[in-house]
């Protein structure tokens, strides 16, 4: 049974890369459209929720969305950053500890360092693609997602371990 875990984990892993890899070829400008399409979908549902809810009196316009979306874009993209990589560390070390059993320590050290490279590379690759560029603040995001990815199997661990 456990190589079956140690199987289904990899693929989500390699999925997991795919995805990045997926995200960071895309041109600019097809990316920031993506990004604030999304946002402002999802900000249409939680006011919408709000409205019906009798939390807010008013709906936005589609100007106001826009606004709203493009000025949030940035955080919302750090914030995918940081979950992208967090769902990376987290299924690295849950692989590497169902591979080798080894000290949860050596294995929160490989895996961050792990993600940094792949981080790094990723960066380089944005280099390539036309209206992108490498940035070392996403490398720092992405390796404090998937530091707090490691620390959340580490702690989720250790409470399993108790019981």
């Amino acid at each position: 049974m456990k190589k079956v875990y140690i199987i289904i984990v990899s693929i989500l892993i390699i999925f997991q890369l795919a995805f990045i890899f997926v995200m960071s070829n895309m041109k600019a400008s097809e990316s920031d459209t993506k990004s604030e399409g999304t946002l402002v979908t999802v900000l249409k549902g939680v006011n919408n929720f709000n409205y019906k809810l009798g939390l807010t009196k008013a709906k936005f316009t589609d100007e106001e969305y826009e606004v709203t979306s493009k000025v949030l874009n940035p955080i919302a993209r750090k914030v995918m950053h940081f979950t992208e990589y967090f769902i990376l560390g987290l299924l690295i070390i849950i692989d590497l500890y169902l591979i080798t059993g080894k000290k949860y320590i050596w294995l929160l050290l490989l895996t961050i360092g792990l993600c940094t490279i792949f981080a790094s590379l990723d960066e380089v690759h944005q280099l390539f693609i036309n209206g992108r560029s490498g940035s070392f603040k996403d490398v720092i995001v992405d390796t404090i997602g998937s530091i707090v990815g490691c620390l959340f199997y580490g702690t989720y661990y250790r409470v399993m371990k108790r019981q």
